[in-house]
This record gives structure tokens, sequence and C-alpha cells, in this order.
């Protein structure tokens, strides 16, 4: 049985697929996905853009539960990166928490 890596682009790719022929906000994660694979090529300039992306949706996007789940699933993502995008997409996450317990 062979593991899959969740950073494969074949994986992502499928996640992808997915999200945007079965998620009501499937494009948003799309996006996503294609960032997370263009940090790859380029890393800084591609946290750059995620870290503002995710900061416009948490601002403005009506849905607050849609903002705890892209929330989470960054948190997921950037674990095994560096310390500091950890350390922000910790506070993503706690922020998201504490949102969404406001509009419930």
């Amino acid at each position: 049985l062979r593991v899959h890596n969740v950073h494969e682009p074949k994986v992502l790719l499928r996640i992808a697929f997915f999200h945007t022929v079965h998620h009501r906000n499937g494009f948003l994660h799309l996006l996503m996905l294609l960032l997370e694979l263009f940090q790859r090529l380029f890393l800084n300039f591609a946290t750059v853009v995620l870290v503002l992306i995710h900061f416009v949706l948490l601002k403005y996007i009506i849905d607050l539960n849609f903002a705890y789940h892209l929330s989470v699933t960054f948190l997921i993502w950037k674990l095994p990166y560096h310390y500091c995008q950890c350390r922000y997409a910790f506070y993503l996450y706690t922020n998201s928490i504490e949102m969404y317990k406001i509009a419930v």
C-alpha cells in the first residue's frame, strides 16, 4: 500500500477538482491549491499571496463557517513548513474560531 504525500501535485489537483465540482466555494479552494503548487517554485512570493488572500477572506467574507473551514485547511497544509508560517496559521485558526463563536 503506497501512502500518498498530501503535498504531491497529483493529490492536490484531485482535491482541487473535487472541491470545484462539489463545494459551493470550490473556486477559492482551487485558487489556494494552485498557489500551494506555485509555492514549490516561488516560496516567499506565494506565501505572501496566501497570507493576503486569507486575511481578505477572513475580513470580508460573509460565510464565517467557510472562513473557519479554510483556516483549518490552511493550518493542516502549513504544519510541515517553516515555523513562522505555522505560527501565522495557528493565529489564523484561533482567530477564525473566535469569529465563528461570535457569529453563532
